[in-house]
């Protein structure tokens, strides 16, 4: 919780609401029109349809948002607060600018993200809309806390160290990724025509 909830937003955590406020209108406008059958095409056997884009980021927000507010809790806790400006380590850097769209490498899915196969695109943008909300309570939660020296490790790699500033860019790089991979399924060859 923000032990000072009227204080205006850290700059650093201010522009992550701005970039979540922008993955959700990014996502609203890909899903605008579709039905559930476009919204669970595949383009091929291997390649994941639209809904299972959105599953897989709304199951993997679902892992870091508990991790991350544990982090929150535990740097208030043994008062790692500051007011920055904040230093991010380089490896988590890297890691942010590897994962944002367009994608420069591809990552093996662990099981645990690993999305379900059909949903209705109704749901599919509750859920989504549902976890950003909780994404947006992180943000606010993080006010105060020192968003460079607080850190966590990763919930699916866990050698890796992140700071909990890297931690939130990297839930919306990530949703990025795989909103601009859904969109490359709406582009591709044999997308359904929407049946009337």
């Amino acid at each position: 919780m923000n032990a000072n909830p009227i204080a205006p937003l850290h700059p650093e955590l201010a522009g992550y609401e701005t970039e979540i406020a922008q993955v959700r209108g990014q996502a609203d406008d890909l899903l605008r029109g579709l039905s559930d059958a476009q919204y669970n095409w595949r383009p091929a056997a291997n390649r994941w349809s639209i809904a299972q884009c959105m599953a897989h980021i709304v199951v993997t927000d679902k892992i870091y948002i508990p991790v991350l507010q544990k982090c929150i809790a535990d740097a208030r806790a043994k008062g790692t607060l500051g007011d920055g400006p904040y230093r991010h380590g380089w490896l988590g850097n890297w890691f942010l600018r590897t994962i944002d769209a367009p994608p420069k490498r591809r990552f093996k899915n662990p099981v645990s993200i690993t999305p379900p196969a059909d949903q209705t695109l109704a749901r599919g943008l509750a859920d989504f809309h549902a976890v950003h909300e909780g994404v947006t309570q992180l943000v606010r939660d993080a006010n105060g806390v020192d968003l460079g020296r607080a850190k966590f490790r990763s919930p699916f790699l866990k050698l890796l160290q992140f700071s909990l500033g890297q931690g939130i860019a990297i839930m919306l790089a990530h949703g990025r990724r795989h909103l601009w991979q859904a969109g490359e399924v709406r582009k591709a060859a044999g997308f359904p025509a929407r049946q009337a």
